[in-house]
């Protein structure tokens, strides 16, 4: 009897950390990381479901070609008709020599074209897993929203894509909730907005499969509990 305890309890530690060493996927909330890891196993296992994505560079195509052309526009300028425009001062000596700052007051117009881009792509993140939606909007900003959508507060999901959005495979995906029938999360500048629609869709029907039959399980054990008087 000993024997059989003792491989009994092996075999249960040795599942523990079966499940324990599963790869989990952030969601992006330190607070709600820390209670899946620390929670029940089934929680463990949902949160390897976690698709974190960010809007792309292409959707930037614009900023990132008039940073480029300022740019060349700006050391053009800076040498030649507006030199008066490049700040110059002493810094500090440098053995013999002065080392002197050249500072081009133009550059100040591409850098703003690039903040915009680095703006743009940072400020937003956008997180799919097995339970709903999710949007940190605002990361690199003074205001930061969290909006989140579980699949059945859920009313639709659609994509919306310019010519030239289509032509670079990205474009807007709008989720709608159905508790205010408007626009929740708008995801801005992401890549193939038709295949993210198809996931969320996907883990959607899974997710009510899910529920409904759990609950048809449930509602049949309380009807049995019922008939047998348990």
């Amino acid at each position: 009897m000993e024997e059989i305890d003792e491989n009994s309890n092996k075999d249960l530690s040795s599942r523990k950390q079966g499940l324990s060493s599963e790869r989990i996927v952030p969601t992006g909330n330190t607070d709600s990381d820390e209670a899946l890891i620390s929670g029940d196993n089934l929680l463990v296992e949902e949160a390897r479901h976690a698709v974190v994505f960010f809007p792309t560079w292409r959707s930037q195509m614009g900023n990132i070609i008039a940073f480029v052309l300022l740019s060349f526009a700006t050391v053009y300028l800076s040498n030649g008709p507006l030199s008066f425009m490049v700040l110059k001062g002493k810094l500090f000596p440098l053995g013999n020599d002065m080392l002197w700052l050249h500072f081009p007051v133009l550059i100040m117009i591409p850098a703003y074209f690039l903040m915009r881009v680095l703006v743009a792509v940072y400020d937003s993140k956008f997180i799919i897993d097995d339970r709903g939606v999710e949007a940190h909007l605002g990361l690199v900003s003074f205001n930061l929203r969290q909006p989140r959508l579980r699949y059945e507060d859920i009313r639709g999901v659609e994509p919306t894509q310019t010519l030239v959005e289509r032509m670079l495979g990205i474009g807007t995906l709008l989720v709608g909730s159905a508790m205010t029938f408007e626009v929740e999360i708008v995801m801005e500048g992401i890549d193939n907005p038709r295949a993210m629609q198809e996931l969320i869709n996907r883990a959607r029907d899974a997710y009510l499969k899910k529920i409904g039959s759990s609950s048809s399980d449930s509602g049949k054990d309380r009807a049995r509990m019922r008939v047998t008087g348990d």
